[in-house]
């Protein structure tokens, strides 16, 4: 090795380094996934948590366990349950990796625009504050927040390709991988891929390159098939490619997705593209201006920015629903907006380094004191009714449990139960079967106990039940405090 490319890779890992420091500085302040928090209380972690500890067990995605979200999302879910069973540090490591992969990337965008390091670095700490402040950040953990580092991968190659520079084969190679990883994990964040490939496409055909575009379709579907086969064969060995078509693709094509006439979906994709950016101002400020500012700029990759941005809310929210976290994708635009910010107050010397310095090193404060996760932080895990219940739960040998009513509240982790029911908690969609199975499930006394969340199992079933309720607890979640019931089987 050279003595010029053992300085680069110096370099490099030390790029990486800071990538991996600021991460971890900003996911342990602001994810519930934190060993700062007693737990992460949040329906689809808790959701995503139980699957992959299922499939460790032997239950076959989709046919044995059902949730509506990609499968390697749950392979995911499945390791870190195998590195800690009772707690959410397998998923803060893959969040902060996962994190970390996302801001390097990011700087490779930075890096197309400037080579100095007091832009291209000190921008991370600042992005990574305004991503993880925002509403659309959630509780953490989000699959929309695991994609980042695909979309901002992505986004670099397609950068090079309308700047004209080098792309390898490999490059390519990793968009397909990226691609794949996004679609089994949740095709509707593909849209800046869609976008990028329709817009370098168009101008390759406008210049007669049809050879190029061969090209890049043939190493971006080797990578996309390098990683669908870990998950075909996965379903194929258990004999249920059936049900990952219908738990996957036709569940939330056709069922989840919003039916309405097309002009009203369309309506509802700009009113909920205009809400997600008002509501996540710390991000969408800067990707709105960074958009902006290329065009005004007149630089060449505008319009391939701004194709990209319209897809990528096209893809987010045509299905005509929206969720706060759904709009964190589009915060990878905010690279353009806090580099074009930054390059002003360097040019009219407002940015001093010693002055930039002290902003970043005050960051992590800023980010525990307006977080909006961080109200748990110093809570005991004798504080959450997860863990209250599981007290009860588990002086009953071999207990079972179902989930009521309500995303799954985290009351089969604090407990360590596996659930017994295919549909173990109430999902966001409507179904036949799920419901047919939870009347089932209560009727017939199936379980030992049930967990209800601001309702009770009378309400619903009214003196048709064998339950009785034995413990309450209140918890502040959301925004409002919340009522728990626990539910036991009567004695006989």
């Amino acid at each position: 090795m050279t003595k010029k490319r053992f300085i680069g890779l110096r370099q490099e890992l030390g790029v990486i380094a800071i990538c991996f420091l600021t991460a971890a500085v900003f996911i342990t302040i602001c994810s519930k996934n934190s060993f700062l928090y007693p737990m992460n209380d949040w329906g689809d972690a808790n959701c995503f948590f139980t699957v992959g500890k299922a499939i460790t067990k032997g239950k076959v995605l989709y046919k044995d366990i059902f949730e509506q979200k990609g499968p390697m999302l749950y392979f995911l879910y499945a390791l870190a349950y195998k590195i800690s069973p009772s707690s959410f540090l397998g998923a803060y490591i893959t969040e902060t990796l996962s994190f970390s992969a996302f801001l390097y990337t990011a700087n490779r965008c930075l890096r197309l625009y400037t080579q100095k390091k007091i832009l291209h670095l000190g921008l991370l700490p600042l992005l990574a504050f305004t991503v993880s402040l925002s509403v659309a950040f959630y509780h953490g953990g989000s699959v929309e927040e695991l994609s980042l580092f695909c979309l901002t991968y992505g986004m670099y190659l397609f950068l090079r390709m309308e700047k004209e520079l080098e792309v390898s084969k490999g490059m390519h190679f990793l968009c397909g991988v990226a691609i794949g990883f996004v679609f089994w994990i949740k095709y509707t964040v593909l849209g800046l891929f869609v976008g990028g490939f329709v817009y370098i496409f168009y101008r390759l055909i406008r210049k007669k390159k049809y050879g190029n575009i061969g090209r890049i379709c043939l190493y971006n579907l080797l990578g996309f098939v390098f990683i669908s086969l870990p998950v075909l064969a996965y379903f194929l060995h258990t004999d249920s490619l059936k049900w990952l078509w219908q738990g996957y693709f036709y569940n939330n094509i056709f069922v989840y997705s919003d039916s309405r006439f097309i002009l009203v979906k369309l309506a509802l994709t700009l009113a909920y593209t205009a809400v997600s950016l008002a509501l996540n101002f710390p991000y969408s400020v800067f990707a709105v201006l960074g958009i902006l500012w290329l065009f005004r700029s007149r630089t060449k990759e505008a319009k391939l920015v701004a194709f990209m941005a319209g897809f990528s809310a096209f893809f987010i929210y045509f299905g005509g629903v929206n969720y706060k976290y759904y709009g964190l994708p589009l915060c990878v635009f905010a690279i353009f907006g806090l580099y074009a910010a930054a390059e002003w107050m360097h040019k009219h010397n407002k940015l001093k380094a010693k002055l930039f310095a002290f902003v970043l090193a005050v960051l992590p404060m800023f980010s525990y004191l307006l977080g909006h996760n961080t109200y748990l932080i110093g809570y005991e895990k004798s504080d959450m009714p997860q863990y209250k219940f599981a007290e009860t739960i588990n002086k009953v040998d071999s207990p079972t449990l179902f989930n009521y009513g309500f995303l799954d509240g985290g009351f089969y982790f604090a407990a360590d139960i596996l659930p017994s029911n295919k549909y173990f908690c109430k999902l966001n969609f409507e179904s036949v079967e799920m419901n047919d199975e939870t009347d089932a499930c209560v009727l017939q006394g199936k379980v030992d106990f049930i967990v209800c969340c601001d309702k009770t199992l009378e309400a619903d079933y009214g003196d048709l039940i064998d339950y009785v309720c034995v413990d309450t607890a209140v918890h502040y979640f959301q925004g409002k405090n919340h009522t728990y019931y626990l539910y036991q089987k009567a004695p006989k």
